[in-house]
This record gives C-alpha cells, sequence and structure tokens, in this order.
C-alpha cells in the first residue's frame, strides 16, 4: 500500500510539473509574438505587397522629407520604443494623430496612411506619430500581453508627444491589436488619471480591424499556428490568473461601455469570422451612442484601404470623421 501510494504520488507530481511547464511555455505564447524588424518586411516584394507599400518606406516617400525619428522608453518597464514624428503644417499644433499598429506588425504597415493625410491636407490640423509598438520594428523586443502592455505603450507615446511639442489632444487610430491596446489604456484608471491631470485629452479614436475578444483571439492566433484549442483554453486560463483575472475583462463591450470619447470602427466582412463574429458579437452586448461601425464587403484583415474596390469609400469614411 504504502509503494502504491509513493507511486501515485510520483505520478501526480509529475503530471503537475508538466502542466506547469506546459502553463508557463503557452503563457509565454500569450505574452509575446516573433519580433517583424523593417529589414524582415523591405527584404522582399510579398512582405512589401503585404503590407501594401510597394517601394515606399519611411514618412519621406510619401512627401514628408522633413520627419524626424525620435527614441523614448515606455514609462513602466522602459522598454526602448521608436517612432516617426511628422510636424503639422501649423506654426503651433495641439492635436496629434498616433497611429498605432497591431499584431506582429510595424510602423512600415501604418505609414501608407499619411497618403490619406497629405492628399486630404489633415496635417493642417494633426501632427502625426507612427511608433512602433514594443517587439516590433524597431522598437525592443518585450513581451506584448495581447495588447495588455501596448496600452503602456500608446500612453508613452502621448506623455513623449505633450512634453516635446505641448501637445494635449490627440486622436487614436489603432489596427488589430492596437486597437486592443487602446481600450485597456482607456480602461487603465493609473494612466488615464495620469492623462488628465497633464491636460491631455483623447478627442476621437479610429479602429481598423480591431481585435473586441481576447479570448477567442488568442485561440484563433494559435490555432493557426498549430496549436489545439484545448491548450489554448488552458494557456488563456494560465495566462488570466498571472494578468489577475485581467484578460477575462479585455473584451470591447467591457472596456468601452462607458466610455463616451466617439469611436468609428471599420471592418471587413471578409476578415477572419473569428475576429468579425466576436466584434459582432460583442456590438450585440451592450449599447453605446459614441460608435459608428461602418463595414465593408472586402478588406480582410487590416487590408480594407488597400482594396481597390473599397478604398474610396474607407478613404471618405475616415476624411469625414477626422476633419
Amino acid at each position: 500500500m504504502k509503494k502504491k501510494i509513493i507511486i501515485i504520488g510520483s505520478i501526480t507530481t509529475i503530471l503537475f510539473g508538466l502542466a506547469f511547464g506546459l502553463a508557463t511555455f503557452m503563457v509565454g505564447k500569450v505574452e509575446s509574438f516573433k519580433k517583424l524588424t523593417h529589414s524582415d518586411v523591405l527584404a522582399t516584394k510579398k512582405m512589401r505587397d503585404h503590407y501594401g507599400i510597394g517601394t515606399k518606406g519611411n514618412p519621406a516617400d510619401y512627401g514628408y522629407e522633413n520627419y524626424k525619428t525620435y527614441k523614448y522608453k515606455s514609462v513602466k518597464d522602459k522598454t526602448e520604443l521608436e517612432a516617426w514624428y511628422v510636424d503639422s503644417t501649423q506654426k503651433n499644433p495641439d492635436h496629434n494623430l498616433l497611429i498605432i499598429h497591431g499584431h506582429h506588425a510595424n510602423k512600415l504597415r501604418t505609414t501608407k496612411y499619411l497618403d490619406i493625410v497629405k492628399k486630404y491636407k489633415l496635417d493642417a490640423k494633426y501632427s502625426i506619430m507612427i511608433p512602433d509598438m514594443r517587439n516590433s520594428g524597431n522598437s525592443q523586443k518585450a513581451p506584448v500581453s495581447m495588447g495588455y502592455l501596448f496600452a503602456e505603450d500608446i500612453y508613452t507615446s502621448m506623455i513623449f508627444i505633450n512634453k516635446t511639442f505641448g501637445t494635449k489632444k490627440f486622436t487614436l487610430y489603432a489596427f488589430s491589436l492596437g486597437a486592443m491596446g487602446t481600450m485597456v489604456l482607456l480602461d487603465r484608471k493609473d494612466l488615464m488619471d495620469d492623462l488628465k491631470k497633464k491636460g491631455i485629452s483623447i478627442e476621437k479614436i479610429i479602429f481598423d480591424s480591431p481585435l473586441t475578444n481576447t479570448r477567442e483571439s488568442l485561440i484563433y492566433l494559435g490555432t493557426q499556428k498549430g496549436f489545439p484549442e484545448v491548450l489554448l483554453s488552458y494557456a488563456f486560463w494560465a495566462y488570466n490568473i498571472k494578468r489577475d483575472g485581467y484578460p477575462s475583462k479585455m473584451r470591447l463591450h467591457k472596456l468601452y461601455k462607458k466610455i463616451t470619447i466617439p469611436l468609428l470602427i471599420l471592418q471587413a466582412k471578409d476578415d477572419p469570422k473569428d475576429f468579425y463574429n466576436a466584434m459582432q458579437k460583442e456590438m450585440k452586448l451592450f449599447k453605446n451612442d459614441a460608435i459608428r461601425v461602418q463595414t465593408f464587403e472586402t478588406g480582410h484583415h487590416v487590408k480594407i484601404y488597400q482594396n481597390p474596390r473599397v478604398k474610396a469609400l474607407y478613404t471618405k469614411t475616415v476624411v469625414n470623421f477626422l476633419k
């Protein structure tokens, strides 16, 4: 009997150890993703086409030869970030358009929206900042935590712009995981209270192809990489424990329910069904008159502007909202 108890105890210990190790591995997968550098994108035509940038790279290729590059450190964990800054045609602009990329991307992907800014003279109203978020482009490798830590990078970028240029008004234009990071920012009292204390306000927000349900997004992205759903559900459970239950709150209807800042959501109907359906479900769970949703027949995930069939409607919708 004693020998049997020892064997059972040993097996239990081994299984617990394996489960803990698996949870640690999967949480690591949740917390971060492979860094995609500028060189990774510019090296191949396939990636340049995927980003919709052709032979273009930095803001100079979009008519902003006097752009500046800045490096600064995320306030909380000192992760080094890099951003491109385009000044407004005004002498003393007090409004910045902060363009925030998404999952496994970098600022090369979002710089093409300077075409809209230039063509419709939005630079008369806004200065523009386009950062590489943590673990992306020329910024430092660091955990991302499904957008939770993106929130700190967005906050830091706003603080940096305020300190450097005195800008107090911001419009956030966020894509995919960047949208989730923006929602977390709005929900985090420590960050928002500090912005308010400094007289910094968020005037408008645009979400393009937003991730609106962290759990469902994790499972979709994980299954695309070959991980079984049951394993990913277990990973989310472990991740949720690590972050004190906050990830279960990372959903549009929970994070934006009481927010009154005007929000424009842009989403293609052929976005992966897990993303599109998640957004549709979230919108049915609450009512917020500050939110307007514009859907497009095609455009896939964060590629709506690149699609010639809907580019004109996309552009018109964005310009009218930003003016």
